[in-house]
């Protein structure tokens, strides 16, 4: 191991902090990534990944990409199934929102806002 190189397994990367939401995977902060945003979630069937929102006040693009098990993606009110592999790219207005439809669902979350530098949140 280095300084400038980390080895995980995404079921090993904690929350951030306690009160976040059980299955929260806090990515950009275990791994010390500072040139865009990315974490991850695992839900048991039935629970929201990541809720409906959009992304006009960071105007971020996003790309989610289904790890594990099966998602109900809602994206400007449209449905569609996202299997294992799947790749999904959300510009800032769409209202996007993912559910698990299988225990263990595991969703990777990258974002970064348009035409600027990106700047980490401080979740302090």
């Amino acid at each position: 191991m280095s300084k400038n190189w980390k080895v995980e397994h995404i079921d090993d990367v904690p929350p951030m902090k306690d009160t976040f939401s059980k299955g929260w995977k806090s990515v950009r902060w275990h791994m010390g990534i500072e040139a865009f945003g990315v974490n991850g979630v695992t839900k048991p069937k039935g629970e929201w990944l990541t809720p409906v929102h959009d992304e006009l006040s960071e105007n971020q693009d996003e790309l989610f990409i289904v790890l594990e098990g099966l998602a109900e993606f809602e994206l400007d009110g449209q449905k569609f199934k996202a299997p294992k592999g799947t790749l999904i790219s959300v510009k800032p207005p769409v209202k996007r929102g993912a559910k698990s439809l299988k225990d263990g669902t595991t969703l990777l979350i990258i974002g970064s806002p348009i035409g600027e530098i990106y700047k980490p949140v401080s979740w302090a």
